[in-house]
């Protein structure tokens, strides 16, 4: 359930954001929306993002957790251009 999870948060995340216009997905905040809309639903699970480029934008969604005391971490990269 754990990873699984993890991995749905993020692709949410990505999801939601070929939903936006183009010019909000970039000044959105994605930790805001995961944690409204129940992508970051475990404890001490955090959603982070990271752009690079402008058009092409390539996106790097992060979700850190804790697993036994451990940190954790599962990303997923990916490219958005405008429409």
């Amino acid at each position: 359930f754990g990873k699984t999870h993890r991995f749905h948060s993020t692709a949410r995340v990505i999801e939601e954001m070929r939903n936006v216009p183009f010019g909000s997905v970039s000044t959105t905040d994605w930790a805001t929306w995961a944690r409204n809309n129940g992508a970051n639903s475990l404890n001490s699970e955090a959603i982070t993002t990271v752009y690079q480029g402008s058009d092409p934008l390539t996106v790097t969604v992060t979700v850190s957790w804790a697993d036994k005391n451990r940190p954790r971490s599962t990303s997923l990269v990916t490219v958005i251009t405008q429409r």
